[in-house]
């Protein structure tokens, strides 16, 4: 015992501490969400971008894909989708939500009204959980030859996992794609690697950084992967359309880019903070601080890029990237931090995760928000936001500064 290091020792009893607290903690997030649930509350926020998903498909199949993007044609259709909740009450929309992506991927919602809008939402929810989980297994097992149950789940049971499946989003097809682009980069096959990041292309803002960052590495055959499979999917939406379509489709996307955007008050970037800072600073300095933030965060991970940190860094790279793309993308909700998870559990899986992250990750979303919200309702997502925000910022210097000094190629392979 002697020779076992001391500090490795306060580690292992830590986790063991962080551990039995996640697993008493879990069980009350689990207990309150299913009263929650059960007592209808929770009906107004379900299904609210499932419900988008759902229209399209009505939509498109009795119009046609390029009326996806009518506002008039969503919002009366919408409207007519309730969703049954467990007291029996039927919820209408509480919000109408626009689909912004590209037709070629609206094809994904084509079989969604086969099935009554209650019942596509649950199975759209709970497939898209269990794909997330049975994913997560297979990058840790590709990374670090082992699933350990409790670590999986301790990473999967959190806020941005819930929200995904509360709201019926997508973002687990983006996690799939970042996993796949990251273990084709690893086992030496860039071209496939950058057909996987086309798929990225649903959400494009999450390339911001990841783009450049190939770019000042000089991953050419990725590049050149992307490129050729970003054509496809750009040509394949123009002859599913053509050019009235994807305009009707750029004007969805402009919408999101507005000041009077719905949840920008709860984005988790540079853009969602010089919002809130604009409610108590003037205008002017709440966007210079945010500009500069964002500007500081793109500086710090491409220079990482630049520096080609070591195979056995590119978990941290990539975890740099992600938590930068949060903050400077111009469009970032909550949910979107679904992204960092299989490589927080890869680098947990390897024992070079710090135990703050664990404990930042599991139990510091549900505090922020339940102490604001006792003392403001208003202000709890907002404030959760912002929390969130400077986790990203801390994740961004703290992986850059693991990767100081490094040199050799982000990959296993260098110079493809």
């Amino acid at each position: 015992m002697d020779s076992f290091p001391q500090a490795a020792i306060e580690k292992t009893r830590g986790r063991v501490w962080l551990d039995r607290a996640w697993l008493a903690f879990a069980l009350c997030i689990l207990l309150a969400v299913g009263v929650w649930v059960a007592g209808g509350r929770a009906c107004t926020y379900l299904a609210t971008d499932f419900r988008g998903y759902y229209a399209a498909g009505l939509i498109a199949r009795q119009a046609g894909l390029a009326a996806v993007y009518d506002p008039r044609m969503q919002g009366e259709t919408q409207a007519a989708l309730l969703l049954d909740c467990p007291d029996g009450s039927a919820t209408p929309p509480r919000l109408q939500v626009l689909v912004p992506y590209l037709p070629v991927f609206n094809l994904l919602f084509l079989p969604l009204p086969a099935l009554s809008f209650t019942t596509a939402y649950a199975a759209w929810s709970l497939l898209g959980l269990l794909v997330f989980v049975l994913y997560l297994a297979r990058f840790s097992l590709a990374l670090s030859g082992r699933v350990e149950a409790l670590r999986l789940a301790q990473w999967a049971l959190c806020f941005p996992v819930m929200a995904n499946v509360f709201l019926g989003q997508i973002n687990f097809l983006l996690v799939i794609a970042l996993g796949e682009f990251f273990l084709a980069s690893r086992r030496g096959r860039p071209f496939v690697a950058g057909l996987w990041l086309a798929v990225l292309l649903i959400k494009p803002h999450v390339l911001i950084l990841l783009l450049p960052g190939l770019l000042i590495a000089r991953r050419w055959k990725t590049l050149l992967g992307f490129g050729l499979s970003g054509f496809a999917l750009l040509l394949a939406s123009l002859l599913l359309v053509g050019t009235s379509g994807l305009q009707a489709g750029m004007a969805v996307v402009r919408s999101f880019a507005g000041e009077t955007f719905a949840s920008l008050p709860e984005m988790m970037n540079a853009r969602g903070l010089a919002f809130n800072l604009g409610r108590v600073l003037p205008s002017w300095i709440a966007w210079a601080l945010a500009a500069a933030l964002m500007i500081a965060t793109a500086l710090v991970v491409l220079s990482r890029w630049r520096r080609f940190p070591l195979s056995d860094r590119s978990l941290w790279l990539m975890l740099a990237t992600l938590a930068g793309t949060c903050v400077a993308a111009w469009h970032a909700n909550l949910y979107l931090w679904v992204m960092l998870v299989p490589f927080l559990l890869a680098l947990d899986s390897q024992r070079q995760l710090p135990l703050a992250y664990l404990a930042v990750w599991a139990f510091g979303p549900a505090v922020v928000f339940v102490a604001v919200y006792l003392l403001s309702p208003a202000l709890a997502q907002p404030a959760l936001a912002m929390a969130m925000l400077a986790v990203n910022v801390v994740v961004v210097v703290d992986a850059g500064r693991r990767m100081e000094g490094d040199s050799g190629s982000v990959f296993i392979r260098p110079g493809e």
